[in-house]
């Protein structure tokens, strides 16, 4: 290997332990960084120092299998612990590390920054949590991210179940108050898809992500014939208006939601739902007071079609 820097020396060092056959890593401006070699050898890898070049022997990986599992490494070196970590993430069963304080002085979050590829997500660290509230007070949480789909939603819960961080779902923040430091992870709900799975003369069935605002539905069932004007302006996502059975002039979201598809976090796993096991009730619902620990990704609603002429209604209370 010729032309690599010396910080990266001991994770192609690690690299080249997988390939079968001998490799050579040849340092002549640092001669004496070397201190990775012997945290290797704990672990089984054949490599030893001649002179300026490191020499290793290199085996399948799955040869090295039998040897980490379950054995337990000291690490004294910062990059030989950094890289070993990352072999950690590798392993089905994989070594128990001791002594990560050399990690953790040069490689700052390298945890969670590091799950964030795994996982395949974006989290942000230390966010302001002020725009996320329609009323505009907080302060900051620990970490902050979106989700656009039922998948992101999933990894997000898993990761956070794996570090043990306490988790929020939002929608729009219509009336959220933020307290000056939440310690966890704010997961902002962007799940926005809106389809027409059927469509007849007398009803029209609608499946909606749960981000979306409850505006949006009233939008789409007034160009369809729906009338649902009542709930018209109502703030909020879907998502929160069923959490909470919104409703105005004696017309509830229950009086049309059909079923709806959920995150079991007892579980760990989607569950589609009928309407009636949500405990749906007067601005209340099972989620709500806490009879079910489920987070709302999808509704299907389905709505009987009107002869009136929705949109003059709408125009007309907007005047009112």
């Amino acid at each position: 290997f010729q032309g690599i820097y010396t910080d990266s020396q001991p994770f192609f060092a690690l690299l080249a332990s997988f390939i079968e056959g001998r490799s050579e890593i040849k340092d002549t401006v640092y001669p004496q960084r070397f201190a990775y070699i012997n945290d290797y050898r704990q672990y089984g890898i054949d490599i030893y120092l001649k002179d300026n070049t490191v020499i290793i022997n290199g085996k399948h990986p799955n040869k090295y299998k039998r040897i980490l599992n379950h054995k337990q490494i000291y690490l004294k070196d910062l990059r030989s612990g950094a890289s070993t970590f990352f072999l950690n993430k590798l392993f089905d069963n994989p070594h128990k590390l001791n002594n990560t304080k050399y990690i953790d002085r040069g490689y700052i979050d390298y945890d969670y920054k590091s799950d964030q590829v795994i996982y395949g997500f974006d989290i942000i660290k230390d966010h302001s949590t002020t725009s996320l509230s329609n009323i505009r007070i907080g302060g900051r949480t620990k970490f902050y991210t979106e989700v656009t789909s039922p998948e992101d939603l999933e990894r997000v819960v898993l990761f956070a179940t794996k570090h043990k961080y306490s988790f929020r779902v939002i929608g729009s923040g219509c009336n959220v108050y933020f307290s000056d430091y939440y310690n966890g992870i704010i997961i902002k709900n962007n799940i926005r898809y809106c389809n027409i799975i059927y469509n007849n003369s007398t009803e029209t069935t609608i499946t909606i992500g749960s981000g979306n605002l409850l505006q949006n539905l009233v939008d789409v069932a007034t160009i369809n014939q729906i009338d649902i004007h009542e709930l018209c302006d109502i703030p909020g996502t879907i998502g929160g208006a069923i959490y909470g059975n919104a409703g105005a002039y004696g017309l509830e979201i229950k009086d049309f939601l059909k079923s709806v598809v959920v995150y079991d976090l007892s579980e760990l796993k989607f569950k589609a739902i009928c309407s009636k096991d949500l405990y749906l009730s007067y601005r209340n619902s099972g989620i709500k007071d806490k009879r079910l620990n489920y987070i709302l990704t999808e509704a299907v609603f389905v709505f009987p079609k009107s002869n009136l002429d929705i949109k003059s209604i709408i125009e007309k209370n907007k005047k009112i």
